[in-house]
């Protein structure tokens, strides 16, 4: 951004982002405003899809969303902003998010509609405790010379970051209908990931915002009381109901602001009818936003010479026209287009309006006209929200027949919004008669004029620059001398050169015409000699007296003037009004009064004046018959009516000092400084300047020595934390020592137990491995004596086998020889032979294996015998037992 663009906002926007945190928490009002425009969408289009499905039931929901974001302000407003001048207004702005992230959190996980309408009253009334304490914030981060150029970015944030949550909302719509298009299953919802994405960022806020510890806590100076909305809305209105241009201001913003209502309200309903969905939305959404934006910055700059008044109005009638055209509009590319168009018309309009209020409207009333202006605004806003919608549902769909066998048929929301189209340029078309300040120049003269870079002459350029020229019309016997003599007496009082005059009469060579219009002794005149002789003394009158009073400042009050020619040659004498007025505006150089006055009063009352003032006798006009003066009475009202913001009708049946009340009343609002007047303001301005710096002045010191103050607070908390802390970090080394011996005495009782646990395992095991080495011992020794005692058995099993082998064959041996020594059956004993010879053989018994006897210990089982130990054992003394084993 170059240095030029950095500072086209109307202050030093790059000097405000430079302080650190302002620029931080601008950064967090960013993403809470393009949260909030995003949750607007979601929330609507969520509402729909949470309805009945029925196209009224739509409607309803869409209307429901908008009135329960609109309507806690008029409740909770005031109170909202005392409130949070007495809260902390960092720890306010963070509650105020965090609430809004868990509320907007629960709706898609809720998923009814009325917790949508709960939460929605909940999120808004949150806001409206945020919305005071971040304006009240401002102006403590960021000098006061940059004030302005911190204002301007925050409108810029919260606004500017509309199109973003657009652009936003039509990508993630666009994503859901890619997911459902390729039929995945997925119940992605681009309202349900608005609404997550508009939590995520208020959460963003949040954090941001409670990390700037810069923001002071609360107000150093006790909060004023806080009028009502109601307040404000009586006050504001009293003086735009009395002052005529600012009541066609305000009419025709509450038009535009009506129309731009419809659009918002029924956007939803009207995108779905075309067929567009969710992308659609948004992107109409974008539209309005873009084309208010490009209104804005191009729309004034386009029409340098053009009227501001005119160009609001004319504005506000294409803005409507737009509108109307938008609602017969059969596709969504049209549409956008078209709500492009409506948008830059409104945007031209709002910015206009706000200028022409900030130059129209006097200084010391503007504050209470812009907080009235803003309360109907959101009053107009709220009732177009919520009954916009409320028609479309209760209108449903049409079907339009033109003819031809043709039907159209036309849903609620566009018939809605061709009635609110309508009515914009109804309310434009109204507020064009009551503002015009270029009469007698064609709009589309001037507004070519204006394209081409030249301005037409106005009817009254070459005076309005100066002096002040005051009109007092009316029927005859009204009082008109005795009101100018007056006024002229008052306003010089204030300081004015004041020039009295009239017509006609007004100059030399106008008394002469004077006498001859007038005299009755002229005679009948026809009345378009009377009308050119009226002419030609209102050209002298203008030219020689008017005229030059005007530029060189003087305040002119003329009695008579064109409207007496229009009532009574016009009106009175039956010409063509158009006619008179055309040569009028020839003779006078299209010169336009500042203020006339009309001092309105009945014929007949009128006629008994000039009786009792003049006896009865009359001139021309006052000769005239009841219904002559009657028709120049009414086309009096008639041109007063026509443009009541150059007119003042007063009733001249009234005392000539309340007339004159009430016409000083109206010149208090009208009428311009004299040079005294001048003088005394600017002294009384560079007073209160002087007053205001030394408020000023003495607020600094106050602050400064409040800071002061706080900082020296600061620093004895901060020297009272240090000795705390030296305090505590004593006590805490003083522990930690403490702590350090009695580990310390524990860690040497516990390495003693230790040693002694260890002497006793080792001990233990010692014991333990000495009875295992016995155990060992003694397993060893009783498997020796196992393995003897077996070698033994088996040894003594051998020699039993050998004894045994020995016995039989002894046995045998034995048997053989006793078988040898019987004699045979023929053998008789005598027959033996006397010389054989019997050997009988010695029969060995083996002496058994001997043992080597163990001394027998207690423990040692008693001896076992076995069958052959016992056979062995035959014939042996029973003392021998131990030794023959």
């Amino acid at each position: 951004m170059s240095a030029n663009a950095a500072t086209g906002l109307g202050g030093d926007v790059r000097g405000a982002l430079a302080v650190a945190p302002f620029r931080k928490l601008w950064t967090a009002l960013c993403f809470a405003s393009m949260g909030d425009w995003l949750g607007l969408l979601a929330l609507t289009a969520y509402a729909q899809s949470l309805s009945d499905g029925s196209y009224r039931g739509a409607n309803a929901a869409v209307a429901g969303v908008f009135l329960l974001r609109l309507a806690p302000a008029m409740v909770l407003g005031p109170l909202a902003g005392v409130v949070a001048d007495r809260l902390d207004r960092r720890w306010t702005m963070v509650a105020s998010c965090a609430v809004r992230v868990v509320v907007i959190a629960t709706i898609p996980l809720v998923g009814q509609l009325w917790w949508l309408y709960v939460a929605t009253l909940l999120v808004e009334s949150a806001s409206l405790f945020f919305i005071p304490a971040k304006e009240a914030t401002v102006p403590n981060l960021v000098p006061r010379e940059r004030l302005e150029a911190a204002n301007q970015l925050n409108l810029a944030g919260t606004y500017g970051s509309a199109p973003v949550a657009a652009v936003l909302f039509v990508g993630l719509s666009l994503l859901a209908e890619a997911l459902h298009a390729a039929d995945t299953g997925s119940s992605f919802s681009a309202a349900t990931a608005a609404l997550w994405v508009n939590a995520a960022t208020f959460l963003v806020a949040a954090v941001v915002i409670a990390r700037l510890t810069e923001i002071p806590p609360r107000p150093t100076a006790e909060p004023g009381s806080e009028p009502s909305a109601w307040r404000l809305l009586v006050d504001g209105w009293r003086y735009v109901a009395a002052t005529p241009v600012v009541r066609g201001l305000v009419f025709a913003m509450l038009g535009a602001f009506a129309a731009g209502g419809a659009v918002i309200g029924l956007g939803r309903t009207y995108v779905t009818d075309l067929g567009a969905g969710d992308a659609g939305y948004g992107l109409l959404f974008f539209a309005v936003f873009a084309g208010l934006a490009l209104g804005m910055f191009f729309g004034p700059r386009l029409l340098p010479g053009f009227s501001r008044r005119r160009l609001l109005c004319l504005a506000i009638v294409l803005a409507g026209a737009a509108l109307a055209v938008l609602a017969l509009s059969p596709s969504i590319v049209l549409s956008v287009l078209l709500t492009v168009l409506l948008g830059g018309f409104a945007g031209t309009s709002w910015v206009t309006a706000y200028t022409l209020i900030g130059l129209e409207v006097d200084d010391a009333v503007r504050g209470r006209v812009f907080a009235s202006l803003n309360v109907m605004l959101r009053v107009v806003l709220v009732a177009v929200l919520a009954l916009a919608p409320l028609l479309a549902a209760a209108i449903g769909r049409r079907d339009v027949r033109p003819g031809g066998g043709v039907t159209w048929t036309l849903p609620g929301a566009a018939i809605t919004l061709l009635v609110a189209g309508l009515l914009a340029v109804l309310l434009g078309s109204v507020s064009f008669r009551t503002m015009d300040d270029r009469r007698g120049v064609r709009v589309t003269d001037d507004l070519v004029a204006s394209l081409r870079g030249r301005r037409l002459r106005e009817v009254d350029d070459d005076a309005r620059a100066a002096g002040f020229f005051l009109v007092l019309e009316g029927g005859e016997g009204a009082g008109k001398s005795t009101q100018a003599a007056a006024l002229a007496e008052w306003i010089r009082a204030r300081g004015h050169e004041v020039v009295v005059s009239r017509e006609p009469g007004g100059t030399p060579v106008g008394g002469r015409v004077r006498e001859i219009v007038l005299d009755p002794a002229t005679g009948a005149l026809v009345p378009e000699a009377e009308a050119l002789l009226y002419a030609a003394d209102r050209a002298q009158h203008v030219g020689t007296v008017v005229r030059p009073a005007l530029e060189r400042g003087a305040v002119v009050i003329s009695d008579r003037y064109v409207d007496s020619s229009l009532a009574y040659q016009g009106a009175g004498r039956q010409l063509l009004v158009d006619d008179v007025a055309r040569l009028s505006r020839w003779a006078t150089g299209g010169l336009v009064p500042d203020l006339t006055v009309v001092l309105d009063l009945p014929a007949a009352v009128g006629a008994e004046r000039r009786r009792v003032r003049d006896g009865g006798a009359g001139d021309r006009l006052e000769a005239e018959p009841d219904d002559f003066h009657d028709r120049v009475r009414r086309s009096f009202l008639e041109l007063a009516a026509a443009a009541p913001q150059r007119y003042l009708v007063v009733d001249a049946s009234q005392s000539a000092e309340q007339v004159t009340e009430q016409l000083c009343q109206r010149l208090c609002g009208v009428l311009p400084l004299s040079e005294r007047e001048r003088t005394e303001q600017e002294a009384a301005r560079l007073a209160q300047a002087r007053v205001i710096a030394d408020q000023r002045r003495e607020a600094e010191e106050r602050r400064r020595a409040e800071a002061a103050q706080r900082r020296t607070e600061a620093a004895e908390r901060r020297q009272a934390d240090q000795e705390r802390r030296a305090a505590a970090a004593q006590e805490a080394q003083r522990a930690a020592a403490v702590a350090a011996a009695a580990r310390t005495a524990a860690e040497q009782r516990a390495r003693a137990e230790a040693e002694r646990a260890a002497e006793q395992l080792a001990a233990a095991q010692a014991l333990e491995r000495a009875a295992a080495a016995e155990r060992a011992a003694a397993e060893q020794e009783a498997a020796d004596r196992r393995a003897a005692e077996q070698r033994a058995a088996d040894e003594r099993a051998a020699v039993e086998r050998a004894a045994a082998e020995r016995r039989a064959a002894d046995e045998r041996a034995v048997e053989e020889r006793a078988a040898e020594q019987r004699p045979g059956p023929a053998d008789e004993p005598g027959d033996l032979d006397p010389d054989r010879t019997v050997a009988l053989a010695p029969v060995v018994h083996p002496d058994p294996a001997p043992t080597v006897e163990r001394p027998r210990s207690a423990v040692d089982p008693a001896p076992t015998l076995d069958l052959t130990d016992e056979l062995l054992s035959w014939g042996e003394p029973a003392g021998d037992g131990e030794a023959g084993r």
